[in-house]
């Protein structure tokens, strides 16, 4: 018991000199990584199917390793750390775990184990086991305990449904092999001189082959009934020009579609000819434009009959044999908004009819056996339409969000940010159930059936009467976890903390939960629903002894218009109320829900680290934004003043003030920086400058004109340039470069699509020209951010660091700034 003691007592005065160490030696880089290596992220809780095991991810800066927990051995004996990345349960007992190109199978009962390398395929084939295939082309099919039932070798890639169908392709000297598993050895199906891919349909009934000709541009696909074993060329054998097929089952596999697309180069080769008529300025930029022909095969009579489309127009399957939707994507296509609404028509395939549905935003969501589509109208209204019947309902309710129907289509559930809404088909009626009222509420365990690609269409239904509902109440700051079966809610759990994961056994009894706070680092907890009662698994708290140290504060404030706004106030590290700190701002838009998220010390992707900067005395502040009356400058600038008037409440000795921002945050403070003399210091990455030269540029990232992002996206403007100049003029902030209140540090990646970095780069020569101290970062190999882990993330950071340490408590050891401030005193 004593020597107990003496460990714990050793390992906290160990902590503490590390803590210490950091702290006292701002400027020491090994210091600070050393200290950073000591911290770990996790991820996961994905528990098994029969509740017993649950699996969890340590995310080290240069590691993962994954633990798994055996609930119901109290001794932990049966408890297995490995370093890897992913995990995943089978037959109850089994695991597969797998990191880089490594696979351990392990049966967690006995331990015996099977460790694999080169790995390039892992998977279940069947319930009698798993399949490795290895970079070298050799695939090996075992039993649960790893023994090798059967090998070949040459194979390039392999397909299962995980229910005892496994396929592979094998190279030979005279082009490819298909293969298929048949008791203990790889029967040959057929051989083929040209191979593009294959795929198996969702269903699993069908194995496809799409082939691609020696000449350039022709294409062809085979189709294999996997229960009979029957070969199909639904197209004919004759090869076809197209660039790309896709084949997609139907409702009940009665009919499939076929969708071939060829890129037709625009005849100009010399030169790009952009129309101001062109609703398709993505295929100007690419060159070409997609000529789509659709084909309905029915695989019991192996007869294609081709739709009657024109070619700009896309068929998407709403999970019907007798139904389809047609639209053309561009047609209503302004680029005022990110995503256009489409103008849609049902096509009956039997007689070619189309009835026109009209135009909907761009969501479609059917029922399970495809009868009923729901559709939202420019109203906000969700649209039900029969499609049999070509009925079609409003159903009256503004705020409903995402949509589930029941199997059986007679009830439609819907998630909204005041509780659980029930709309029940045969009746019309609409109502709010007693789970979550209140609440933001949403559905877990639902399927999402993708139905076009491209599109946000999705068969959207739930398996059973049983619906599982994660509610959010803002105003308790609380999360629970509730079933509803047949019209009764039932609590399942509920929790304070900020909830990073949960995952249920398959009966609903025990879930695991893995939840944290911004002072307490993750637990992983084992519910048992039934019994209520809660076991903790695992606690990273002794990873970070410190954490409990931290402290936080809620600040309430309003904007100008009286809309109730949050700022979180991090204090310094052990602080002292009769000392003066400084103080870092960081800008973006709504971060208070974020209050709760633990503080992991981890050098990032953008440079801002909260922790980090506790620990080295500094407070920091995340006030909440919001655009106002379409002035999003003006509105940040506001919000962030009220913010910081807020805080004189509470008495706090603050000394300088620091502001850094990044994306719409950097577009933020480069605003700021020129309208206000609060701050001592700032920090822009990756963000305008300029909202004239955005607004009119193309952006790369969204193929796409930039004004939408302006007008009706994060900028929230809500009108052209051309109806109120003024305004845009007022909100540039490269127009006020000259009146920069305080040193400025901008940085951005010369590959950023996104936001381009020549707005990092306008604003910089602004400054420049008016004589005021600003260096930039300029990183040539990144994009928006500067990635997690790498080496220019590193140097992101340690100078962001400097930077603050420069301006904000005066240290000026740091030369590359001192180049740059201390240029008019040489």
């Amino acid at each position: 018991m004593v020597t107990k003691w003496i460990m714990k007592l050793l390992l906290f005065i160990l902590l503490w000199l590390m803590v210490g160490e950091f702290s006292g030696q701002e400027d020491s880089k090994d210091t600070m990584d050393h200290w950073l290596s000591g911290f770990y992220g996790t991820e996961g809780g994905a528990m098994s199917p029969d509740g017993r095991w649950v699996v969890m991810k340590k995310d080290y800066k240069d590691k993962d390793s994954l633990f798994i927990f055996d609930t119901q051995d109290k001794k932990n004996s049966h408890n297995i750390a490995e370093q890897a990345s992913m995990g995943t349960f089978h037959f109850g007992h089994y695991a597969m775990l797998a990191g880089g190109d490594n696979v351990l199978w392990v049966n967690l009962i006995t331990r015996v184990r099977e460790e694999y390398q080169h790995v390039k395929q892992s998977s279940v084939w069947s319930s009698d086991g798993y399949c490795i295939l290895n970079t070298l082309g050799e695939l090996q099919v075992m039993d649960k305990e790893g023994k090798i039932l059967v090998g070949d070798k040459d194979i390039v890639y392999y397909l299962t449904d995980g229910k005892g169908n496994l396929f592979a392709e094998r190279k030979t000297d005279s082009g490819y092999d298909i293969l298929k598993l048949e008791g203990k050895e790889f029967k040959k199906l057929i051989s083929l001189a040209e191979l593009e891919r294959m795929e198996l349909t969702d269903s699993g009934h069908y194995l496809v082959i799409y082939k691609q000709s020696r000449r350039k541009g022709f294409r062809n696909l085979m189709v294999m009934n996997v229960l009979s074993g029957k070969w199909f060329y639904p197209l004919g054998e004759q090869d076809m020009q197209a660039d790309f097929i896709r084949f997609q089952e139907g409702g009940k596999e009665l009919s499939c579609l076929i969708e071939a697309v060829n890129l037709v180069p625009y005849p100009e080769k010399e030169v790009q000819i952009w129309y101001g008529s062109d609703r398709d300025l993505e295929s100007r930029e690419r060159g070409s434009k997609k000529s789509r022909k659709y084909w309905i095969w029915n695989p019991e009579r192996d007869k294609a009959v081709s739709l009657d489309v024109e070619e700009e127009e896309t068929v998407s399957s709403i999970g019907n044999d007798r139904y389809f939707v047609v639209f053309k994507s561009d047609e209503m296509q302004d680029y005022i908004h990110h995503i256009p609404d489409l103008n849609i028509s049902l096509y009956t395939v039997q007689t070619g009819e189309r009835n026109k549905i009209g135009i909907v935003r761009p969501l479609l969501v059917s029922s399970e056996d495809g009868g009923h589509l729901l559709m939202m109208d420019s109203t906000g209204l969700w649209q039900l339409l029969n499609v049999e019947t070509f009925e079609k309902r409003s159903i009256e309710g503004l705020g409903l969000k995402k949509p589930y129907f029941s199997k059986d289509a007679r009830t439609i559930y819907f998630e909204s940010d005041n509780g659980l809404w029930i709309y029940a088909v045969g009746n019309g009626r609409l109502y709010a159930d007693t789970a979550g009222l209140g609440g933001k509420v949403e559905i877990l365990g639902g399927r999402q059936h993708p139905l076009c690609t491209g599109f946000n269409f999705y068969q959207n239904f739930i398996e059973d009467n049983s619906v599982l509902l994660k509610v959010s109440d803002q105003e308790k700051e609380e999360l629970s976890y509730h079933r509803l079966k047949n019209k009764k809610n039932t609590i399942l759990y509920s929790s304070g903390e900020n909830v990073k994961s949960v995952s249920f056994s398959d009966d609903g009894q025990k879930m695991s939960v893995l939840e944290e706070n911004f002072n307490s680092p993750p637990k992983l907890w084992m519910i048992d629903t039934q019994r209520k009662q809660k076991e903790l698994v695992f606690d990273a708290a002794v990873s970070d002894p410190q954490a409990k140290l931290l402290k936080q504060q809620i600040v309430s404030y309003t904007s100008s218009s009286g809309l109730p706004l949050k700022g979180t106030l991090y204090y310094p590290l052990h602080y002292d109320p009769s000392r003066q700190y400084p103080l870092i701002v960081h800008i973006y838009q709504k971060q208070s829900d974020k209050a709760s998220t633990y503080l992991l010390p981890r050098y990032n992707e953008v440079g801002f680290n909260i922790r980090i900067l506790l620990e080295r005395g500094y407070f920091v502040y995340l006030p909440d934004c919001i655009t106002e009356k379409g002035a999003p400058g003006w509105s940040g600038l506001d919000c962030v003043n009220r913010s910081l008037d807020a805080l004189t409440e509470y008495h706090l000795k603050i000394d300088k003030i620091g502001l850094i921002g990044h994306s719409f945050g950097s577009y933020l403070t480069n605003f700021i920086a020129t309208h206000s003399n609060r701050f001592s210091a700032y920090i822009s990455g990756s963000g305008v400058s300029d909202l004239v030269s955005s607004y009119f540029s193309y952006n790369n990232n969204y193929s796409s004109p930039h004004y939408w992002q302006l007008e009706t996206g994060q900028y929230e403007i809500g009108r052209s340039f051309f109806q109120d100049k003024e305004l845009y003029l007022k909100n540039s902030p490269v127009l006020n470069a000259d009146k920069l209140s305080a040193p400025i540090l901008l940085w951005t990646g010369l590959k950023d699509r996104n936001v381009v970095p020549e707005q990092t780069v306008e604003f910089y020569m602004a400054l420049r020209r008016s004589s005021k101290q600003v260096i930039a970062l300029l990183y040539p190999d990144h994009g928006h951010d500067l990635g997690i882990g790498t080496q220019e993330a590193r140097d992101l950071n340690r100078r962001i660091l400097e930077w603050w340490d420069y301006f904000l408590k005066g240290k000026s050891e740091s030369t590359w700034i001192s180049k740059e401030m201390k240029k008019d005193a040489d």
